[in-house]
């Protein structure tokens, strides 16, 4: 049985959230990781809140990509 990835770090000040931007689209977006702070040093908030995000997250890349690829295609192909 394989864990999903949790996405969360804890700094001095509580949990926060840290993703890795996949390589296609580190050029697009401008960045090589995203960042987000919970301010809450509660874990189980914490985790509920990362998994939800990562959800997000996976779907805004997935977004990306797509419009990524249309924008290549002709009108032909479209």
């Amino acid at each position: 049985m394989t864990r999903s990835p949790s996405y969360l770090c804890q700094n001095q000040y509580g949990y926060c959230f840290r993703m890795r931007v996949p390589h296609d689209l580190k050029d697009w977006l401008g960045k090589k990781e995203l960042k987000f702070s919970f301010r809450t040093g509660y874990l189980p908030k914490a985790r509920s809140k990362a998994m939800i995000l990562g959800g997000k997250y996976k779907q805004l890349f997935g977004w990306v990509r797509c419009q990524t690829s249309m924008g290549k295609m002709t009108d032909q192909e479209i």
